[in-house]
């Protein structure tokens, strides 16, 4: 996708999200040992996580606010060590915020936005902030295109997860000019 939308072609992506995978405790190891073992120096690291943390209380036990959040500050932190920037990315909003059955967990998670926010507001030059909490909520995505973008979970669709890498690229993009 970055390859298409920028003429300079000179993006390699390697994808090491983890479906199901939880911030807090999981993704900052795995990053760890994916970046210690790495052949590869990469310049900048997309960090988007605490879904599953916020919603899926079977597995995460109903992790807190401040557990989720350190936990992905770490990775931000792990990123720095190893010499990259970083992409802050807010969790959006899933389903079940809209049908409003999940009130406490919709708090959670703008509560864990504002606190992603204040990291990257703190942390400028080696870190940016791509608020997609805000640009990829339902209502501002347009009616016509919710069916298109999300799915009835935790997850987007095909067309979604291409907005979701247009809007990355573009917050990316601004932070090199």
């Amino acid at each position: 996708m970055l390859n298409k939308l920028d003429t300079r072609k000179c993006y390699i992506i390697e994808n090491e999200g983890k479906d199901g995978e939880l911030a807090y405790e999981e993704m900052p190891k795995r990053l760890e040992s994916s970046l210690k073992d790495a052949d590869t120096k990469y310049d900048w690291i997309v960090i988007l996580g605490g879904t599953n943390d916020i919603y899926n209380k079977q597995k995460s036990k109903s992790v807190s606010e401040d557990a989720i959040t350190q936990n992905i500050i770490s990775m931000h932190e792990i990123a720095r060590k190893h010499n990259s920037k970083s992409v802050a990315v807010t969790i959006p909003e899933v389903f079940c915020e809209t049908q409003e059955t999940c009130q406490d967990a919709k708090q959670l998670r703008e509560r864990v936005n504002n606190n992603i926010r204040s990291y990257a507001v703190r942390n400028p030059g080696r870190v940016v902030l791509v608020d997609l909490a805000d640009m990829l909520q339902r209502a501002n995505v347009g009616r016509d295109m919710v069916a298109q973008f999300f799915e009835g979970g935790l997850h987007l669709k095909p067309r979604g997860y291409e907005r979701m890498a247009i809007i990355i690229y573009e917050g990316l993009k601004r932070a090199l000019s």
